[in-house]
């Protein structure tokens, strides 16, 4: 019994120690494949982080190469750009060079070839002009019965007509890119500016002058319009056209030095050395400006004056550019002498139906002229003010021609001022303390003006008309100062009026202004202010081509 329960003894504990290896193999194996699990499953998020990893490192690495790509693509097209400027800016010089070397070799020939017109002399165009004189002379004095059978329009062929494109090539003369850049003329240019001058009357210069200055001067004139300093020049159609003396000053002197700088050599050429300043003043149409009547601004009134006057050329500087219908210059080349001195009725007759020069010009242009010219300034029918100043030289040392008005600042009119001293900056300075508006305010003359005509300050024409003479009070008031609307030969125009002083001096007023007791009140610029007429009533607005003045 002892050795059957030994030997269950051993047979229990070799059965347990075998349950127990078991258990501990299974347990083993358990913490293996568990392990075994985990491990998978952590070499799996390892792989998967990589791949995440690994695609981030991709993305970033294409994007730094597109970045790269872009920055590449730039630089090249940087280059390209700049190369294509180069090569852009030099086909532009090489090819403007070709077209000043064209310009310079360019002649009329019968071959048909191109034809630079401005340096065609005034005298071949005269030439050429008179190939149809036959047929427009007996055009003009053929009878009626002719008219009749041939069918032509009577009224058709008397109705006066205007070159505006041709005819303003055929009077200008540009200037090359060269010239500009140095501001100084070429001896050929110098000599067809000169030739127009002499033998047309006229010669006009396009697009001169900076847009931005012409811009700054176009307000400045403007301003000093609406409070002058000064007495308005007396001309034609002057309710809505203002001619006022400038100063020699700021943008105003600045302008006249740069044109004088340039143009000297043509006014040496026509007006000798040591020409005089004889006027400098704005001349603005405003909306609803009149056609003037044609005129020249001085007549010689004896044949021998043709040479024993001094030569007077005006200059207009247009501050805006002017449209065929905005107060633009016309004229008629070539009136400047001997048409002075026509008094055959038939052909004083023929000349009046004369087509004429239209000068719609760009801003910054200029136009100047023989003061013995016919010309006008024609009506504004446009919305839009044209703003203008001008200048006017005259020969030294020879006798004063009479008729223009001189318009020059008061301040001014007792020295002598040459092209040379405007050059050289040397202009006398102007005390404003001693202007001609300086003696009494505006509320002094307006009181004035009420003692005198108050009772009819309810209309402004009117009142003005009562102002400038107390005897017109109970007359129908007169739009201008004359009664004259001669179409021809008028001494009237955009920048004058007869007048007899052999120096150009004289009253700045031609009515009755004695019979207001202030004198600087009876000013027809401060007495158009103070009773709101034209320009200055309410509400009135000026305007130009890019806007309000």
């Amino acid at each position: 019994a002892k050795g059957r329960a030994d030997c269950l003894h051993k047979r229990f504990i070799h059965f347990t120690c075998r349950v127990f290896v078991t258990m501990a193999q299974w347990f083993l194996r358990m913490v293996v494949a568990i392990s075994v699990a985990a491990n998978a499953v952590l070499f799996q998020q390892l792989a998967t982080s990589r791949a995440v990893a690994e695609e981030a490192q991709q993305k970033l690495q294409t994007s730094l190469t597109r970045q790269a790509q872009l920055e590449n693509s730039q630089r090249k097209l940087q280059i390209k750009l700049e190369s294509s400027e180069k090569e852009h800016l030099t086909a532009m010089h090489n090819t403007q060079k070709q077209l000043d070397e064209a310009t310079r070799q360019l002649t009329a020939t019968g071959g048909g070839g191109l034809i630079d017109v401005s340096r065609i002399p005034i005298r071949t165009i005269q030439q050429m002009g008179h190939l149809f004189f036959a047929h427009k002379l007996s055009e003009i004095f053929m009878d009626d019965y002719v008219v009749e059978l041939l069918g032509y329009n009577e009224e058709m062929l008397g109705r006066k007509q205007y070159l505006t494109n041709y005819g303003y090539e055929l009077v200008s003369v540009r200037i090359n890119p060269s010239e500009r850049k140095s501001w100084q003329l070429q001896e050929d240019t110098a000599d067809a500016m000169a030739d127009r001058l002499d033998e047309a009357g006229m010669v006009l210069i396009p697009s001169l002058h900076d847009r931005d200055l012409c811009r700054r001067i176009a307000h400045q004139v403007h301003n000093d319009i609406m409070s002058p300093i000064g007495e308005f020049g007396n001309i034609k159609q002057n309710e809505f056209r203002k001619d006022l003396p400038l100063l020699l000053e700021g943008d105003y002197l600045e302008i006249l030095r740069d044109a004088l700088l340039l143009l000297q050599p043509v006014f040496e050429k026509t007006l000798g050395r040591g020409a005089r300043l004889r006027e400098f003043s704005t001349l603005s149409a405003y909306p609803g400006a009149e056609d003037q009547p044609f005129h020249p601004d001085s007549s010689p009134r004896e044949k021998e004056d043709l040479v024993n006057d001094a030569k007077l050329f005006s200059a207009f500087i247009y501050l805006d550019d002017v449209g065929e219908f905005v107060a633009p210059f016309d004229a008629v080349p070539g009136t400047h002498t001997h048409a002075h001195f026509v008094d055959e009725e038939d052909v004083v007759d023929a000349m009046r139906n004369n087509p004429w020069v239209r000068l719609a010009v760009p801003q910054g242009s200029i136009v100047i002229y023989d003061s013995r010219l016919r010309h006008r300034g024609s009506g504004n029918t446009s919305p839009l003010t044209r703003p203008t100043f001008y200048f006017s030289l005259g020969e030294a040392n020879k006798q004063t021609p009479s008729g223009p008005t001189y318009s020059l600042h008061q301040s001014y009119k007792k020295h002598t001022i040459t092209v040379e001293d405007i050059i050289a900056r040397d202009v006398p300075k102007v005390n404003l303390e001693e202007t001609i508006m300086a003696d009494h305010d505006d509320d002094l003359c307006e009181e004035s003006m009420m003692k005198a005509c108050g009772e009819l300050s309810g209309d402004p024409l009117k009142f003005y008309s009562c102002a400038v003479d107390p005897r017109h009070k109970h007359r129908t008031p007169r739009l201008t100062d004359e009664d004259d609307s001669s179409d021809d030969d008028s001494s009237d125009d955009d920048s004058s009026d007869d007048s007899d002083d052999a120096d150009g001096e004289r009253r700045q007023a031609t009515v009755a202004y004695n019979l207001l007791p202030l004198k600087n009140c009876t000013l027809r610029s401060r007495m158009e202010r103070i009773a709101k007429l034209y320009i200055y009533q309410p509400g009135y607005e000026s305007r130009v081509s890019w806007g309000a003045l």
